[in-house]
């Protein structure tokens, strides 16, 4: 019951993750920060209830973002890399709520 009912909230909470992603450019550290929150919790729970590829995917962004977590920009490639990090956790997250 309560992987079930995590597992529905998780497309929220990765919309928020997005929301912040194309605020980048405009608010640069501020929007890293809070997209960088959102995917450290959604690597630390969604591991916890099984959701294996949801964290993976999580876990992922995470990794490319740690580094630029005070910065006011990222690098084109590591934008590029985090954007398809966050498209498959919209994805897999999208998956985890439907089962």
């Amino acid at each position: 019951m309560l992987r079930q009912q995590y597992a529905a909230s998780l497309p929220a909470a990765v919309a928020s993750a997005r929301e912040a992603f194309d605020r980048i450019e405009a608010d640069g550290a501020e929007a890293i920060e809070a997209v960088w929150q959102v995917v450290h919790r959604v690597y630390g729970t969604a591991g916890s209830y099984g959701l294996d590829p949801v964290a993976a995917s999580a876990r992922q962004l995470e990794e490319a973002l740690t580094p630029y977590r005070k910065q006011d920009a990222l690098p084109a490639a590591v934008a590029e890399s985090a954007r398809e990090a966050l498209e498959a956790l919209e994805a897999q997250s999208a998956l985890a709520a439907r089962t």
